[in-house]
């Protein structure tokens, strides 16, 4: 191998260099990573667990040249190479002794390309070249929320009549409603019941019908409540097994549901052994949640149906469930619990929910619930998602510098001990600027009251700094400061009395404490004393200098890529300055007429574990911000998950989160909502009742809705004037509107001919 060749493969590597971050650490299967590069930049973000890693095997490994060999993969790839991990040591065990390595690729693609190499000959030997296990998910349950249905088939036969439960007050009424009633085609008997003041006894039914088939029948012919309706059965007839039924079941509905992934059934049948006293078959189908509108498909075709085995009046009914999540991350959930508590309790008694909450691996807690209508979901959804979201502080009268300052290191020691003091959790979502406290009302607001003032507080304190370094400035004018104030600034405490100065010598600073009145005046010397420098005028050659404080380099480091030089200090600034500031990636190389990308190698030597993370997750916010929508946030608060927004012309998928567990909708981005559109589950969330209120009015000639205010109105009787509740006179034929009424009845006349 040539040496230039060398040389330049050692160049490409350090600028392709990329670490693996995971974005969290889940459990259970591989959690989704980033490939974190050069420039402190996000150089790829792999969420479908597809694998970018090969393990690569010979049976011969002490022959191979470790640059021949990376230079072979580079080269069949047409993909950069971007880590490698090279096996060491002695004592593997056997099916590791042929291991080399480990060779991670800028995406999917290369490795896959890797992978088709495997059985080539390199070096007299044959490579064995697998997908590297450990960056790909191995577990095999559903990796989407699970759609429910129950369904559930009689096991006795109807002995022809039926017991109406109602208000007993409303018996009467009823007994007139139902006279003369056909249910099924057959006219039936109506009765007080025998038994009880509350019961009405409909006799006369065929007995091949189904409760809900006679309930909507009886809902329809009478405007009073029903309570209950059950059909009174006989003895129970023999059944298939179990297993026979599930078998049937999953016979119907397999065809049905597309192969999604070859190691994951889409849908799984479980049928309940029934107990003696039980009238109903009962099962439940639990679906793969991306295939919702499948599941529909499959559940309208076995609606109605009779399994092998069964008789023919044993049909089958569906009950489609929908369900919902919320996700409390542990430090949310530690304040509200007793909030949330109160909220559960009001759910116990509402018909057709249910409610689980959990605590997950992660320490979070996880509410599922799972009710017989989207109405129903939307309702009790809206308190909790109040309190899951907290409260949305106004911030008015903080500028944007002093709010930032909640993520510097006064500011966070600031947040912590204000959340200590008031019980609450504070929470600053960096990309929106939003500034959000979750608790009890009270204890938010005293929160709120203290954080504002402080970060006020500390943001007048951070103002009283007058900087010694900056590109208007003499490079050594810290220096002259010094030489002409003395190191403890006496001569210009004199010059300003009153003023309480002190020198910072790491940040180049004097920090002003008391009156700010002062600061102008001691700008002011501080500028003349820059004027008086010579080094304003004529810049003295007395060594290198950095390219970012102009300063004689101090602590010097020289950057892996461009050779520049730099003060280490200014350096780690600079990537403190991009943690802060979203958009300041790429971090480049500030020399004039560089701009290179500084190197993932001068960054691990620069930062600390801890303060490379946090470039990590500040890359991270830069470069879903930057994706022009593609990728958003989990809208867990401080979930550090990602997911990829569906296309606006296809279909959502729902995204299930690795670390926070919640389901959201990849279209709308709210909670997943199976069986429902984006649209209509969006009205639903606005407003349950109004969207009730359009059902209602749907077919109906007697209603419609005001041109001016869009109330709805309906017209018993009478002319076609009508007075809405806006105030706005209306034709109701026309839906012209009129200010008084005098005009709409001559509109009437000059135009309808009538009133």
């Amino acid at each position: 191998m040539l040496v230039s060749d060398v040389l330049e493969y050692e160049k490409k590597r350090l600028r392709t260099e990329c670490m693996e971050k995971c974005l969290y650490h889940g459990s259970g299967s591989a959690s989704p990573m980033a490939l974190f590069g050069s420039g402190a930049e996000i150089k790829h973000l792999e969420l479908e667990k597809h694998s970018l890693s090969v393990d690569v095997y010979h049976s011969n490994i002490n022959a191979i040249d470790d640059k021949e060999l990376l230079m072979f993969f580079e080269k069949n790839t047409s993909g950069s190479i971007c880590a490698v991990y090279k096996f060491q040591g002695m004592g593997k065990d056997p099916p590791d002794r042929e291991k080399w390595g480990k060779i991670t690729f800028l995406s999917p693609d290369a490795a896959k390309r890797a992978v088709e190499l495997d059985g080539d000959e390199f070096c007299g030997s044959n490579l064995k070249i697998l997908p590297s296990q450990s960056a790909m998910g191995g577990d095999k349950t559903f990796l989407f929320p699970e759609v429910k249905a129950r369904i559930f088939w009689p096991r006795r036969l109807s002995r022809g009549f039926g017991i109406v439960i109602c208000d007993k007050n409303d018996v009467n009424f009823m007994l007139r409603d139902f006279y003369n009633l056909a249910i099924g085609g057959r006219y039936v008997r109506c009765a007080p019941s025998n038994k009880s003041m509350d019961g009405i006894m409909i006799s006369g039914l065929d007995r091949e019908l189904q409760e809900t088939e006679i309930l909507d029948v009886l809902r329809n012919a009478t405007s009073r409540r029903i309570l209950d309706f059950f059909v009174v059965r006989g003895e129970a007839v023999g059944n298939p097994p179990c297993s026979a039924c599930e078998e049937a079941l999953f016979k119907v509905i397999s065809p049905l549901m597309p192969k999604v992934d070859p190691h994951i059934s889409s849908c799984r049948v479980q049928v309940f052994p029934p107990e003696p006293k039980d009238s109903y078959m009962r099962a439940l189908i639990n679906f793969d949640g991306r295939l919702h509108l499948e599941a529909a498909k499959a559940l309208e075709e076995i609606e109605g149906k009779v399994l092998p085995g069964c008789l023919s009046w044993q049909k089958i009914m569906c009950e489609q469930l929908f369900h919902s999540s919320l996700i409390f991350p542990a430090p949310v959930y530690h304040v509200i619990a007793e909030q949330l508590e109160k909220i559960l309790a009001n759910f116990n008694n509402l018909n057709g929910l249910e409610w689980n909450l959990n605590r997950t691996a992660n320490g979070s807690h996880r509410l599922k619930i799972t009710a017989n209508a989207t109405k129903t979901v939307a309702e009790v959804r809206r308190p909790l998602e109040e309190l899951s979201r907290g409260k949305l502080i106004d911030h008015g009268s903080l500028p944007p510098a002093a709010l930032q300052l909640i993520l510097s290191r006064e500011g966070i020691s600031l947040k912590c001990s204000i959340q200590q003091e008031t019980k609450t959790y504070i929470v600053f979502d960096w990309p929106s600027l939003n500034l959000r406290i979750f608790g009890s009302p009270e204890k938010i607001a005293l929160a709120q009251q203290k954080l504002i003032q402080s970060l006020l507080s500390l943001h007048e304190e951070k103002q009283l700094v007058i900087p010694l370094r900056g590109r208007d400035l003499p490079p050594d004018l810290m220096k002259q400061v010094v030489k002409t104030f003395g190191p403890d600034l006496q001569g210009l405490k004199e010059k300003v009395p009153g003023a309480d100065l002190k020198l910072n010598t790491r940040q180049q600073a004097i920090f002003l404490n008391g009156n700010k009145e002062l600061k102008p005046r001691v700008e002011e010397i501080t500028l003349e004393v820059a004027c008086s420098s010579i080094h304003l005028v004529e810049r003295l050659d007395t060594g290198p200098s950095c390219p970012v404080c102009l300063c004689e380099v101090e602590d010097g480091y020289q950057l892996e890529g461009c050779r520049h030089l730099f003060c280490r200090l200014c350096l780690v600034e600079q990537c403190e300055s991009a943690i802060r500031n979203q958009g300041s990636f790429p971090i480049c190389c500030a020399h004039t007429g560089c701009g290179d990308p500084i190197l993932l190698t001068d960054f691990r030597t620069l930062l600390s574990n801890d303060k490379l993370d946090e470039l990590f997750r500040a890359s991270l916010r830069a470069f879903v911000a930057s994706s022009s929508g593609t990728y958003r946030f989990c809208p867990s608060p401080d979930c550090p998950s990602i997911y990829r927004v569906a296309d606006p012309d296809t279909g959502s998928e729902p995204f299930t989160c690795g670390a926070c567990y919640s389901d959201t909708c990849t279209k709308c981005h709210l909670e997943y909502h199976p069986f429902v559109s984006c649209e209509r589950y969006r009205e639903l969330k606005d407003d349950p009742e109004i969207t009730s209120l359009r059902e209602w009015c749907k077919g109906k000639e007697q209603v419609k809705s005001c041109s001016a205010c869009g109330q709805i109105i309906e017209k018993v009787d009478g002319c076609n004037h009508i007075e809405c509740k806006c105030g706005k006179h209306v034709c109701w034929v026309c839906l012209e509107i009129f200010l008084e009424s005098d005009e709409c009845y001559d509109h009437m006349r000059t135009i309808h001919l009538s009133i």
